[in-house]
């Protein structure tokens, strides 16, 4: 039987790891630009990819309203390298899901293949669009290396 010392009472937070996760369609809407992402998704109570947690698989969608694309669209599926959102703050290789901007915002995804996708939008959504699938515990490197793993 699996035990958790999870304290279920509290919220769990979820961030996408852009690292890992992969484009696998992109839509263009009349208003917006759509990716629909495999995501790598890290949950805790804490904050998520930094304390300890769960990681996940989960399908999601950026919305980018009003969305410029610079440059040619990438090959798909598209596994992203790195990925960067500037908006009201920095968000580098991780962000909260669901999200939403409070202002204008640029999203940056490098990858794998070289390719770079570069968006601006009127506002970035992100939002969890289907069941996620269980990969693996987080710990910590820091709390590992306190018992010499």
């Amino acid at each position: 039987m699996h035990s958790c010392n999870h304290d279920h009472s509290q919220q769990e937070h979820a961030a996408i790891e852009w690292h890992d996760s992969e484009i696998t369609a992109i839509s263009r809407l009349p208003n917006a630009l759509v990716l629909d992402i495999r995501a790598v998704v890290h949950r805790s109570q804490g904050n998520p990819g930094t304390d300890p947690g769960t990681v996940w698989v989960q399908p999601a969608a950026v919305i980018l309203d009003n969305c410029r694309l610079t440059g040619p669209p990438p090959a798909l599926p598209g596994n992203i390298a790195a990925g960067q959102v500037w908006s009201d703050y920095d968000y580098n290789s991780m962000i909260r899901c669901p999200f939403t901007s409070n202002a204008e915002a640029s999203l940056d995804l490098t990858l794998s293949s070289g390719e770079r996708l570069w968006l601006d939008a009127d506002q970035l959504t992100i939002t969890f669009t289907g069941e996620p699938e269980f990969l693996e515990d987080f710990v910590p490197e820091r709390i590992e290396d306190d018992y010499g793993v």
